[in-house]
């Protein structure tokens, strides 16, 4: 009698075991199935489309984009708002984030300062969720005025040999490539026009350069030489004429 009670004792803790492994083993298999899903969304930015304002609000604003990726790593937004107008932009972009079930998970206001035709801004924006995340944006009082020339006006032969010279003595090692910059090998000619609102830099790349190296290349010539040559912006393009790059005083 002893034996068949120690026996039953035996099964019914067996039974005890495997349903608690059970459990522990579905339980696992959950944890493991959503961090798997999180780390492979986490891995990359993913982008959601952005809606614009009605056109109608006003119609300078069809050149003025704003654009989101969401870093789900970090649990921000970026925004990123870009001038295509021929002006310069001021204006306050208020944003607003909004997940799947339309439930508002973050909002903010960027105040874009004098941003130049052709170039962007961006900033980064705390949000409380990354899914299936949809932003909306408005522009109440958009500002543009005229930003400082970049095109017409006549070439200046003497200040465009002497900021050439001057740009390979300091960037492109004097003549020895070995001692150049990654970058100053992309120019294929720099120029100085002069107008009657002001001076500008007209540099010329290589098609196909990338765009850091042509940002490298404007930013330096503008911080370095502005002032010697009194210009107002710097301009770069590509062989057929593109332009790729925009940097003004104003």
């Amino acid at each position: 009698m002893k034996n068949k009670i120690l026996s039953l004792l035996l099964a019914s803790s067996m039974v005890m075991v495997l349903a608690a492994c059970g459990n522990s083993a579905e339980d696992v298999s959950a944890g493991s199935h959503s961090t798997s899903s999180a780390s492979d969304s986490s891995s990359v930015e993913s982008s959601s489309a952005s809606f614009q304002p009605p056109a109608e609000a006003d119609p300078a604003l069809k050149d003025i984009s704003v654009e989101m990726k969401i870093d789900e790593v970090l649990s921000q937004a970026i925004v990123t708002v870009s001038n295509n107008s021929t002006k310069t932009f001021s204006g306050n972009v208020f944003v607003r984030f909004y997940d799947l079930n339309k439930k508002r998970v973050g909002s903010d206001m960027l105040m874009v300062e004098e941003l130049p035709a052709g170039n962007s801004t961006y900033a980064r924006l705390s949000i409380d969720a990354v899914y299936n995340i949809t932003m909306e944006y408005e522009i109440p009082s958009p500002v543009f005025s005229e930003g400082a020339v970049n095109a017409g006006g006549t070439l200046n032969e003497a200040s465009s040999k002497s900021l050439a010279e001057e740009f390979e003595l300091s960037f492109g090692g004097a003549g020895n490539p070995e001692w150049a910059t990654s970058w100053y090998g992309y120019v294929t000619a720099i120029e100085v026009h002069e107008t009657a609102d002001g001076n500008y830099a007209l540099i010329t790349v290589k098609d196909g350069t990338p765009q850091d190296a042509v940002d490298r290349i404007g930013n330096c010539i503008f911080a370095n030489y502005s002032s010697d040559y009194s210009l107002g912006s710097v301009r770069i393009i590509t062989s057929d004429g593109s332009t790729v790059f925009t940097r003004s005083a104003s």
